[in-house]
Parts: C-alpha cells; sequence; structure tokens
C-alpha cells in the first residue's frame, strides 16, 4: 500500500507545475514607497523600468491582449522559440505603480490584465529606486 501511495504523489503534485502556464493572468498595482518618501529628491525616472515578459511552449503563433481597466493598452504576437518583451513606458507607469497613499487597500482602476488564445507564461519586472523585483502571474490556477 505504501508503495502506491508513494507512486501517486508524483502524480498528485505533478498537476501543480503547469500552473503558471495560463490563458489568463493578472498583475496588481503596486505602490512605489520609496519615491513617497523621497519627493523631489533623486527623483528621476532613468532608474525606474517595468516591462512584461511573455513566452510559451506553443509551436504556432498566438496573439496576446494586454488590458488596463478593460481597455486593451497592446497586442504582441508570441510562440515558441519567440518570446516578446512588452516595455512599459515610464509615462504610463501609472498603470501598474502608483505613488499615491490613498490608493491602497481600495478598489482602483489599475494593474494589468493578459489574455491570449493559447496557454502562455508571463512575468512582470520593474524597479523603484535602488530595487529591482519580478512578479510572476500563476494565472485562474493561482485563484
Amino acid at each position: 500500500m505504501k508503495k502506491i501511495l508513494l507512486l501517486l504523489i508524483p502524480f498528485i503534485f505533478s498537476t501543480y507545475t503547469f500552473a503558471q502556464l495560463d490563458r489568463e493572468h493578472w498583475f496588481a498595482p503596486m505602490i512605489d514607497k520609496a519615491s513617497i518618501l523621497l519627493i523631489g529628491e533623486n527623483d528621476n525616472n532613468t532608474n525606474k523600468y517595468q516591462s512584461l515578459y511573455m513566452s510559451t511552449n506553443e509551436v504556432a503563433p498566438f496573439k496576446v491582449d494586454i488590458y488596463n481597466n478593460n481597455v486593451i493598452i497592446g497586442s504582441v504576437t508570441i510562440s515558441k522559440n519567440n518570446p516578446v518583451q512588452y516595455k512599459i513606458p515610464f509615462s504610463e507607469r501609472e498603470k501598474i505603480i502608483t505613488r499615491n497613499q490613498n490608493n491602497m487597500f481600495k478598489p482602483i482602476a489599475m494593474g494589468l490584465y493578459l489574455n491570449g488564445e493559447k496557454p502562455f507564461y508571463a512575468s512582470l519586472r520593474f524597479s523603484t529606486l535602488n530595487h529591482g523585483e519580478l512578479l510572476t502571474s500563476k494565472g485562474p490556477a493561482g485563484i
């Protein structure tokens, strides 16, 4: 009986190994507290960066739409061996990162939603003052 259970464990956990591969991905809005504390000091946009990275194991190319507040802000085409980096311009930074303390802990029209025709992987890379971060979306499996 123990051997059967040991053989079943890898199959049970294998369903979670593809949790990041999905057709929908969400990135919640964030706050840049470092810039709030340093308003006016070293507040240049040369060290602030944000990009979406998307890839897939599907051979046939397909379209991924990028939404903010239910409005398409961009579309890309990805396929196996053709990942895409979608750069979010500094002028559109407020779609994902806020400096307003009043935007915390309440529903607001910020964040990004990605919707593809086939399953894909998505991650968001961004930076604030002297700090970089990487967020990976797990799609509906993460919910």
